[in-house]
């Protein structure tokens, strides 16, 4: 991965993103990317802007190297992302897994499930 994409922490199987989800108190956004995704880039870039802003852990799944992850959310279209809730806080809620997503599809589910950062307005 170049650019954006490469700066994103990746996970890899179930068993990082469980540990992940019991460890945090923040939903994760896992977004789904590949290589060959020529919209990938773009979404993720999106995804970095939306994190500035609202209280989430963005987490990268490479889908050829993630097969396990790939299965489990059933993903079949790029860029796909879904926003897990934390565990830790002992949530079980149900989560929409987007496919084919665009940036506004993220930007919507990002603002309904998360939380806004607070921030001090450089003329505060």
């Amino acid at each position: 991965m170049e650019g954006i994409e490469s700066t994103i922490e990746q996970t890899r199987d179930e068993t990082e993103l469980d540990l992940l989800l019991s460890q945090t108190t923040h939903p994760v956004l896992l977004q789904f990317s590949s290589h060959a995704c020529p919209r990938c880039p773009a979404f993720a870039e999106a995804v970095a802007t939306d994190a500035k802003s609202y209280s989430f852990e963005h987490r990268l799944v490479i889908v050829t190297e993630a097969p396990e992850l790939v299965e489990r959310f059933q993903i079949s279209r790029l860029p796909a992302f879904t926003i897990l809730p934390p565990t830790s806080a002992g949530a079980t809620a149900e989560h929409q897994v987007f496919q084919s997503a665009s940036i506004e599809n993220v930007r919507e589910a990002v603002r309904a499930c998360c939380v806004p950062r607070f921030g001090l307005d450089s003329d505060f």
